[in-house]
C-alpha cells in the first residue's frame, strides 16, 4: 500500500522535519510506503498552515484572533486527511499528536518505547479535532533527578544518569 503526502511549499524547516518524522511514523506503524508528492490533488494526506484552499480556515479565539499554536485534523470532502496549524508549532503539534494516536510514543527514540503496529490506519469520515495549548510555553523538563535516578538504576548499564 502506498500513501501520498502533500506538504505545503514554503513551510519552515521545523515543519519539514516534523512532516518527515510523521511519514516515517506511518511506515513504522503500518509498514506502508509513504511518500511526498507534488500536488494536493494526488495526496491522501495534506499538511500545512491554515488559510489556503487546501487547508481551510484558521482557528480563531473568541476575539477573532488566531489561536496561538492551534492545529486541526479533519477528513475533507475528498476523503483526504488534512493536518493544519495556525503557525509552525501548530502544524508540528498536529503531526505529533496524530503519530501518538496511531501508536508512536513521543518517547520512541529517547526511552525505546515500542511502536504499536497495525495492518492499516483508519479514521472515521466524521473525524475531526481542533486543539491548542492551555499555556503559552510547553515542553519536557527533566528536572526531577530523584525520579530519574530510580529509572536510571533499572535502565542504564552503570545505573546513573550521567557523570557526577
Amino acid at each position: 500500500m502506498e500513501t501520498q503526502i502533500w506538504l505545503q511549499s514554503g513551510v519552515d524547516t521545523a515543519v519539514k522535519i516534523a512532516a518527515e518524522n510523521f511519514r516515517q511514523d506511518l511506515v513504522k506503524v503500518c509498514s506502508c510506503r509513504a511518500i511526498f508528492c507534488e500536488s494536493p490533488e494526488e495526496a491522501r494526506i495534506i499538511i500545512g498552515m491554515t488559510g489556503t484552499d487546501e487547508l481551510g480556515a484558521a482557528i480563531l479565539d473568541e476575539n477573532r484572533k488566531l489561536r496561538w499554536e492551534a492545529y486541526s485534523h479533519r477528513i475533507d470532502e475528498k476523503g483526504r486527511l488534512v493536518i493544519a496549524g495556525n503557525d509552525r508549532r501548530g502544524v508540528i503539534y498536529g503531526l505529533y499528536d496524530l503519530s501518538r494516536r496511531f501508536g508512536v510514543s513521543p518517547w520512541y527514540d529517547m526511552a525505546d518505547v515500542p511502536v504499536r503496529k497495525s495492518d492499516s490506519l483508519k479514521l472515521p469520515v466524521e473525524y475531526g479535532k481542533i486543539d491548542w495549548p492551555s499555556v503559552q510555553y510547553r515542553g519536557v523538563f527533566l528536572n526531577d533527578e530523584e525520579e530519574l535516578w530510580a529509572w536510571a538504576k533499572i535502565h542504564t548499564p552503570d545505573g546513573t544518569i550521567g557523570p557526577y
